[in-house]
């Protein structure tokens, strides 16, 4: 009797995806123990799994013939750069002992290569190594499954994408000429690896907290209940924090502060481009004319607080800080205005608002004279009106940001009789205006905004940084980060960041190269009929007929 046999499974590559399988920055893997540093001398190339691209073929032909063909000559570029990667940092944690592992540089660059085609998941990169020839390039025929690359991510997870960015943009730099003449900062909202209602008042995330509490009691020595204790417990420290600065600056909004139990560390904050408020962090970064990313950072809400940091690490880079800053009207704050000024930067940061005249200035209320129609006497220590008449120091204080401020207001009834009065006074009592420590520097940066040459300068900020983080967004799948914490958010986006620069560069030593090109098809094109007609060697080109062969790629 012939016996029923059950269907045979399919194998793990080629099963269907299913809603548990590990995003490609997942926390999920365990901590792996790290070998000692000693061992790092002793090892070398030998000791690692590096592949063969030699024996790789498609159709009876060679592998890297075949892309040629199929005009993929990008994966051999992006090859020859990650070949080139330096990766000692990452070699310190390996160690002799059981199987030889994949070399990390080879590991690497598959991560690279995938988030540069947005795969962001383990199993799309594991598909990827082994059904995409430029993968099958990179890798030198050697196939890493899911759970290796998982563990190599795990392994890594607290400088590998420091590590990545900045020998990718070293590699960079070797074949582009970095611009150095404007650096332009600016930030952007990313949403959290959490829910946009997962965020919870004060009340419930202390219900949340005293349901962990009772399973790890019922359910003694369970890792999975004890993580979600140390999760409540950093929730609740995370949500007392909150309150207190909520309560320092002087804002009504303690019983609004929102925590998620799951992403304590995320802030909920309002989205771009959208009026839809989750917890999310707030990557920033420092880019230049060529759009290449010179620096990058991460912050849970302010893009202001690393702007020193992320000028210090281009300093640190590239030898030179470029020479001027361009920000958006965000950067505007007292902080980065001094330091603008401590470091003698040349920065132009618009207030953002706009007076009457249409100027970027402190504005008024609606039809009111604007703060800076107010004329302030630094000698004499007093503002004059537009009236003529002067406004003396009413009071000090220090505001719920911790910056000192004096009130100046005209004394004695001196506004009754004057013709701006409806213009200027706001409810009944005589106008007051507030100055801060930072306003002469920001007066001084409004005039020279007003110039033509500074106003045609900072029409580049917009072009040099906005088109990078779309690009991040829409091209590299950077639309949700897929790791938890402060620290893997901070992971992702080094590795995008990196993965961005890398695309971007061997973009721009390809348009290098065909410039070149073209520039030496046009010489010969006006030499030869010069020569044969005895009229000597072709004059230069025009200045104008070279900028517009070396226009930037789109």
């Amino acid at each position: 009797m012939a016996t029923a046999s059950k269907p045979r499974r399919k194998p793990e590559a080629l099963r269907a995806a299913d809603g548990r399988q590990a995003a490609l920055f997942a926390a999920a893997l365990p901590e792996l123990p790290v070998p000692a540093e000693t061992s790092y001398e002793a090892l070398s190339d030998s000791d690692f799994v590096r592949g063969d691209r030699a024996r790789l073929y498609f159709c009876n032909e060679r592998l890297d013939v075949h892309l040629k063909r199929m005009r993929q000559n990008h994966v051999l570029r992006l090859a020859e750069w990650l070949e080139n990667l330096e990766v000692a940092p990452l070699i310190k944690r390996y160690s002799r002992a059981g199987r030889k592992a994949l070399h990390p540089r080879l590991m690497l660059s598959l991560v690279l290569y995938g988030l540069t085609l947005g795969q962001r998941s383990l199993r799309d990169l594991e598909r990827l190594a082994r059904l995409d020839l430029g993968a099958q390039w990179l890798c030198g025929g050697e196939c890493p499954d899911h759970s290796t690359i998982g563990r190599f991510i795990a392994l890594h997870q607290d400088d590998l994408g420091s590590v990545a960015f900045d020998e990718v943009l070293a590699e960079l730099s070797k074949h582009v000429s970095v611009d150095l003449g404007v650096g332009a900062a600016d930030g952007t909202v990313i949403e959290a690896m959490t829910g946009r209602f997962a965020a919870l008042k004060a009340e419930a995330l202390r219900d949340f907290a005293a349901e962990a509490w009772a399973q790890a009691e019922s359910k003694e020595g369970d890792p999975d209940a004890l993580k979600r204790v140390a999760l409540a417990q950093q929730a609740l420290e995370e949500m007392t924090r909150r309150q207190a600065a909520a309560q320092g600056k002087g804002q009504d909004r303690k019983d609004k502060v929102r925590v998620s139990p799951v992403e304590p560390e995320a802030v909920v904050q309002k989205l771009k481009n959208s009026q839809d408020a989750a917890p999310a962090y707030k990557p920033s970064i420092l880019a230049n004319t060529q759009r290449i990313i010179l620096a990058q950072a991460m912050h849970p809400t302010s893009e202001t607080a690393v702007l020193a940091g992320l000028w210090r690490d281009c300093g640190q880079r590239f030898g030179e800080t470029p020479k001027t800053l361009l920000a958006d009207a965000g950067y505007h704050c007292g902080g980065v205005l001094s330091f603008v000024v401590d470091e003698g930067i040349d920065g132009l940061i618009p207030s953002g608002q706009r007076d009457r005249n249409g100027s970027c200035a402190k504005a008024g209320p609606k039809g009111k004279l604007g703060k800076r129609e107010f004329v302030f006497d630094e000698a004499a220590g007093v503002y004059v009106c537009p009236g003529g008449r002067k406004l003396t120091v009413l009071d000090h204080g220090v505001d719920g940001r911790g910056l000192a401020y004096a009130r100046y207001q005209v004394r004695d009834g001196g506004c009754a009789d004057c013709a701006l009065r409806k213009r200027c006074q706001i409810g009944k009592e005589p106008r007051r205006i507030t100055r801060y420590a930072h306003d002469g520097i920001a007066d001084l940066m409004q005039t020279v905004l007003e110039q033509k040459a500074a106003r045609r300068c900072y029409a580049k900020r917009q072009a040099s940084v906005e088109p990078v983080f779309g690009a991040l967004r829409w091209q590299f799948g950077l639309t949700r980060f897929s790791r938890r914490g402060l620290r893997g958010a901070a992971l992702e986006f080094g590795l995008t960041a990196a993965a961005y620069n890398l695309v971007r560069g061997v973009r721009l030593e390809a348009l290098k190269t065909a410039a070149k090109r073209h520039f030496r098809r046009l010489w010969r094109s006006r030499r030869a009929p010069r020569e044969s007609a005895g009229r000597g060697p072709a004059p230069p080109l025009r200045a104008a007929r070279v900028r517009a062969i070396r226009r930037p790629a789109p």
